[in-house]
């Protein structure tokens, strides 16, 4: 039997989906290199912005503290804030630290639909919304910058947008995994999320620092019972035509995973999240009527990616298996997946040169084949997970 056409059916969409970062990357340097100039976002002072800060914290007394305090400490010059901590489900003493750091604070018990986006739906009932100019999402073991607000406030008016916060890590060198995690995270938001700007294209939302104009959220909604509600409420707007905007200067810190085992249930939530998203949405990114071609691209890519890591090694993988088959369609397509991992060395050697600790990340790239074999792992098991599965926390460790 010759396997060589099933081969070929079976990655050629595979080729075709990995491809689609490099096609939006083309896109974004044909754009730039005809307007020469990056989009400056920000379009008013903020002035009189009124922003609600929710923090929703299951069982987080160990850091919620600090990071109220740091969203109560904000400077005010362009904008007005409250502090709001949703206490879910605690048996810790969560919102006790939460009221003395400062937050109003907001206790729910409800043992049937627990987590992150259950809580935060359940306060957007509770709060006159609809009196400030947009919500902002903060998760409870983050930090943010001082002028974090005032960040935000200067992409005035709100009410109508969305804007995504530079989600950085607050404990980069505890590990060679949060090294790695270091340099995506540097990758994505001084690399990609940049590019996406000077194109006018959408930022993805990332769950963390998440600033949602309050007219935007009528409009398109919560997504209380999503794996991924960053992902879906990215695609909603996306097909809409709604606008995400990056700040690029509204800084945030937030704890990372040290190891790999701490790293597995939050993994396999985001992938098998974020995959459902795509099934779900892909038709009306397609077939929306107020986004370019170019969005939709971008859009698709960002959905359909398996992550950088993942997203390599099948490219590797299939070029390799492709490169040993007959005829010349084999060869394109084993080329189309070798070039599909140009974006991301290339981004990642931009940002890498720039780093003052290019020594402990390369040793940190040492650890590849082992974190290869457990992503690997995990997309597999995110097969299994749920389309509406269980929501976990992240384990905490001091900072």
């Amino acid at each position: 039997m010759n396997l060589a056409p099933i081969l070929l059916i079976l990655l050629a969409p595979v080729a075709g989906l990995l491809s689609l970062p490099l096609l939006s990357d083309l896109l974004v340097i044909a754009r730039a290199g005809r307007s020469r100039r990056i989009r400056q976002a920000p379009t008013g002072d903020g002035s009189g912005s009124r922003l609600l800060f929710l923090v929703p914290a299951h069982n987080e007394s160990l850091l919620v503290g600090a990071c109220v305090r740091s969203l109560v400490g904000m400077e005010r010059r362009h904008s007005s804030s409250d502090v709001v901590v949703i206490a879910d489900n605690c048996t810790d003493d969560t919102a006790e630290v939460s009221a003395a750091a400062g937050a109003t604070v907001l206790d729910r018990v409800d043992l049937l639909r627990r987590g992150k986006p259950h809580a935060i739906d359940w306060a957007l009932g509770q709060l006159p919304v609809s009196q400030y100019d947009a919500v902002v999402i903060i998760d409870a073991d983050t930090v943010v910058d001082a002028g974090f607000a005032d960040a935000l406030s200067a992409h005035a008016p709100l009410r109508d947008i969305a804007v995504q916060a530079y989600f950085g890590i607050s404990n980069e060198r505890d590990s060679w995994l949060s090294l790695l995690a270091g340099l995506l995270t540097k990758v994505r938001y001084e690399g990609q999320y940049l590019a996406k700007s000077s194109a006018e294209l959408n930022c993805p939302l990332t769950g963390n620092g998440m600033c949602l104009g309050t007219a935007l959220l009528a409009r398109v909604g919560w997504a209380p019972d999503s794996l991924t509600e960053n992902w879906e409420l990215y695609a909603r707007c996306t097909a809409r035509g709604e606008t995400i905007r990056f700040a690029r200067g509204a800084l945030l810190y937030s704890q990372e995973a040290r190891t790999l085992e701490q790293s597995s249930t939050q993994r396999k939530r985001w992938q098998a999240g974020r995959f459902k998203v795509l099934s779900d949405y892909w038709r009306d990114i397609v077939g929306s009527k107020v986004i370019t071609w170019h969005q939709k691209i971008d859009a698709l890519a960002e959905l359909s990616s398996p992550g950088p890591v993942l997203g390599a090694t099948f490219g590797a993988l299939g070029a390799a298996l492709l490169w040993q088959l007959p005829g010349g369609a084999a060869r394109v397509l084993a080329i189309a997946l070798l070039l599909s991992m140009l974006p991301m060395v290339t981004w990642t050697l931009i940002v890498l040169v720039k780093q003052p600790n290019r020594g402990a990340i390369a040793v940190a790239f040492l650890r590849l084949p082992v974190y290869i074999v457990w992503r690997v792992a995990v997309a597999a098991l995110a097969l299994t997970t749920g389309a509406r599965g269980v929501w976990h926390r992240s384990p905490r460790h001091s900072p």
